[in-house]
């Protein structure tokens, strides 16, 4: 288990990267960032690849391991910070197309992927710490 300083810590990590990058995202020209979504989805998919190696491969194979868990890790702090920049703008367009009865306004349903953003990033920061400290 986590001491609590560490998760206090990595919470405030995850809200100071959150943060900095929805501003960029916020005040970015209208839907710059929106081509993203395509090369996220790989990210994604090599990340959660990278997730399953260890049922994949040998425990012999120490070295691949370790790699792997750092594509999880370290791969997956940048897709999801990634990711982080494309839902905001995507939920700004879709703002956009509310206000001109283009579409329903939906704000819970926009809120969600940045919720999942938040949690993906605060893991991961919290398995970083974790590790930092071990050492």
């Amino acid at each position: 288990m986590a001491p609590p300083a560490l998760i206090a810590r990595a919470g405030l990590y995850t809200i100071a990267m959150m943060g900095s990058i929805s501003f960029v995202g916020a005040t970015a020209k209208q839907e710059k960032y929106l081509y993203l979504g395509g090369p996220l989805l790989a990210g994604v998919a090599l990340v959660a690849v990278s997730g399953f190696a260890p049922l994949v491969l040998p425990a012999t194979a120490v070295r691949t391991l370790a790699f792997t868990e750092n594509i999880w890790l370290y791969g997956g702090l940048a897709v999801f910070g990634g990711f982080t920049l494309y839902d905001v703008q995507k939920i700004l367009m879709h703002a956009r197309m509310a206000e001109r009865g283009l579409m329903a306004k939906d704000p819970v349903n926009e809120s969600i992927s940045l919720e999942l953003d938040f949690l993906n990033i605060f893991i991961r920061m919290v398995q970083i710490l974790m590790m930092q400290q071990g050492r």
